[in-house]
């Protein structure tokens, strides 16, 4: 989704270079993930110790490889938080 709003805006991926602010005043999940996902690649690609840096990728490549990274982040976040909570449970009983 956050792909096709970069691809599909009217201003593309322009309108993410900037926070966006839509006409209505509106600022949606999809305007922030488009942001970072953007802002991201950027980052990675320019500076010297990015990660896509000299590397000849898709855009789409790079994109992907950037939520890949994210996804994992949050599972790996997601199962230490539940392993804590299972510990104070067992401490409570």
């Amino acid at each position: 989704m956050v792909q096709k709003a970069i691809r599909e805006d009217l201003f593309g991926a322009r309108r993410y270079i900037q926070l966006p602010v839509r006409d209505d005043g509106t600022f949606d999940a999809i305007d922030w993930h488009a942001v970072f996902l953007l802002q991201a690649v950027e980052h990675n690609l320019m500076l010297p110790t990015g990660r896509f840096y000299g590397k000849n990728m898709t855009l789409d490549g790079m994109q992907a490889r950037i939520w890949a990274a994210l996804t994992l982040a949050n599972l790996e976040a997601r199962h230490r938080q539940r392993r804590i909570e299972r510990s104070i449970r067992a401490e409570n009983i």
